[in-house]
C-alpha cells in the first residue's frame, strides 16, 4: 500500500472530516502512487487517518475515500456506497422539497444539479461580508471564474443559460462571515455566532419563501442582511 504521511499537525482538518489534504501537508510519500491510486495516509506519528485518491498534479494532492482505516476501496466499496445512496434517496418523500449539496466549489457540472429546482440557496463563508451574514440575488453572468475549476456562482448560473438555454431557476447567495481560513484553525466565537444568525434565516427563507423584515426581528437578528 503507498502511504502519504504528514507533516505534524496537519493532521487537524482531517481529524475534522476534511476530505482535501494539500501538498503543503504532505511530509514524503511512501511507494509510487500513480494518479488516481488509493493511499493511506497517516500522521506524522504514524497513525491511519484516512485512505484517499492520489493526485500528483494537483495541489490538493489527495481527497479522502474513507476515514475508515479499514476500508478496501475496490469496485465492491464503490458499488456498495452508490447503493446505499441509492437507497437513502428512494426513503425520502416525493415531497421532501429540500435537498443540500455538500461542496467546496463550483464547477461546470453543477449545472445539472440546477435543473428542475424550484429555488437555490448558495451558501458560503466571506470575509468581505458584514457581519453577521449577508444576502444576495443572484444574477447570471460571466466573469473571469467562467473558465476555471473554481466558479463564481454568477459564472455557473451563466453556464446554466448557455447549456440549457433557459433562464435558471431563483437563485440566492447567503455569505456568513469569516474571521480566518486557515486550514486548522476552529471557527472562533464571533464565526459561530455568525452561523448561528445565518442559519435562523435560512430556515425561515426555506419555511416562508421570502422573509419579511418583521421575520428579522422575530428572529432576534442584529442584521438583516439583505
Amino acid at each position: 500500500m503507498n502511504v502519504l504521511v504528514l507533516k505534524p499537525g496537519r493532521e487537524k482538518s482531517l481529524k475534522r472530516r476534511h476530505p482535501w489534504i494539500f501538498s503543503g501537508a504532505i511530509e514524503r510519500v511512501v511507494g509510487k502512487p500513480q494518479a488516481g491510486d488509493t493511499v493511506e495516509v497517516r500522521s506524522a506519528d504514524g497513525a491511519t487517518l484516512a485512505m484517499a485518491a492520489y493526485s500528483p498534479q494537483s495541489q490538493i494532492r489527495a481527497r479522502v475515500w474513507s476515514f475508515d482505516a479499514k476500508a478496501t476501496t475496490n469496485a465492491e466499496y464503490f458499488n456498495r456506497k452508490v447503493k446505499q445512496a441509492v437507497a437513502l434517496r428512494a426513503a425520502l418523500p416525493a415531497d421532501a422539497g429540500v435537498e443540500c449539496l455538500d461542496d467546496y466549489q463550483l464547477q461546470p457540472e453543477h449545472v445539472l444539479d440546477l435543473v428542475g429546482r424550484r429555488r437555490v440557496l448558495f451558501v458560503d463563508a466571506s470575509i468581505d461580508a458584514a457581519a453577521p451574514f449577508e444576502t444576495m440575488v443572484l444574477e447570471a453572468a460571466r466573469d473571469a471564474s467562467f473558465s476555471s475549476h473554481a466558479m463564481t456562482p454568477r459564472a455557473l448560473l451563466q453556464a446554466y443559460r448557455d447549456v440549457q438555454h433557459e433562464e435558471p431557476p431563483p437563485c440566492t447567495l447567503l455569505a456568513i462571515r469569516g474571521e480566518r481560513f486557515e486550514l486548522g484553525h476552529a471557527p472562533g466565537a464571533a464565526a459561530m455566532a455568525a452561523l448561528a444568525d445565518a442559519l435562523r434565516w435560512a430556515r425561515a427563507w426555506l419555511d416562508e419563501g421570502a422573509v419579511p423584515e418583521e421575520r428579522y426581528r422575530a428572529a432576534g437578528l442584529t442584521q438583516a442582511g439583505v
